[in-house]
């Protein structure tokens, strides 16, 4: 169960990612809305994850895993790291 907070309004146009709180509000972040059911002013997960967003540097390599709202998931080749990274920053090799 978590507090949901405002849907992205920002000007990257990130559809579908909701800000949201643990009830306890120990943790925060990004998730996607296909990933809460909502009851109220609160939500549920219905889905495991994990809002860890990748850094990366032009021509670093990684694999894709899957495409969401505009970011992918993907695991740096170089270190196994795994995270989000915005669909406009990569490009297929």
């Amino acid at each position: 169960m978590v507090i949901l907070g405002k849907l992205d309004d920002g000007p990257e146009n990130w559809r579908n990612w909701r800000y949201c709180y643990t009830l306890d509000r120990q943790s925060e972040g990004w998730v996607p809305e296909q990933f809460i059911e909502k009851k109220g002013e609160h939500g549920v997960i219905t889905e495991a994850y994990c809002a860890h967003e990748l850094t990366v540097s032009g021509g670093e390599q990684v694999r894709f895993f899957r495409e969401l709202n505009g970011w992918g998931w993907c695991q740096l080749n170089s270190t196994d790291e795994e995270g989000w990274i915005p669909m406009e920053c990569l490009t297929e090799c």
